[in-house]
């Protein structure tokens, strides 16, 4: 069962593909980059718990692409979030409608359904550590569900920092 709930976790923040907006420096090589750290982190929107997942995931992730975690970083991986509520509006229309002869008539309304949803927006900076000069920016903005299980919550923040990272190292213009 708890695969299944995985699962659909992983599926509905994979499939419904939140918007990643990518903006880097072409003028940088990028096959030089290899070593990275965190630096300042402003993660106040998640608990201690939620903040080691995401960055668990996003090692995992640059491990994959032979970037390493190291003393004598080039890169440093700065993240930011933000929780916010806002407010859905849509309508559940109903009719009613006759006619007969010559006289038609119909009445109809709305039933107002308003529901209020946490998105987490995320920023990722990739700055080079010597000088703090910005090369490399991923963010984005999803529904974010705070009563997920702690398998639920590890499983959305890996496909997050996947989404992030997956145009990085930006691919080189032929």
């Amino acid at each position: 069962m708890k695969f299944i709930v995985v699962f659909f976790v992983m599926f509905a923040v994979a499939a419904c593909g939140p918007k990643i907006y990518v903006d880097y420096d072409p003028e940088v090589d990028y096959t030089k980059l290899s070593s990275y750290t965190f630096i300042e982190n402003e993660v106040e929107a998640l608990n201690e718990l939620d903040q080691k997942r995401f960055t668990a995931a996003i090692q995992e992730y640059l491990k994959k692409q032979n970037y390493h975690f190291n003393n004598t970083p080039v890169v440093g991986i700065q993240l930011l979030t933000n929780l916010a509520d806002r407010q859905t509006h849509s309508t559940i229309g109903i009719g009613v409608g006759g006619g007969g002869g010559h006289i038609n008539g119909g009445i109809s309304g709305g039933i107002p359904i308003t529901q209020t949803k946490k998105y987490l927006q995320v920023t990722l900076n990739l700055v080079f550590l010597n000088n703090r000069e910005l090369f490399w920016q991923a963010t984005t903005e999803v529904v974010f569900n705070p009563n997920m299980n702690p398998e639920e919550r590890e499983q959305f923040f890996k496909a997050l920092a996947n989404q992030l990272l997956k145009k990085y190292p930006p691919k080189k213009k032929k």
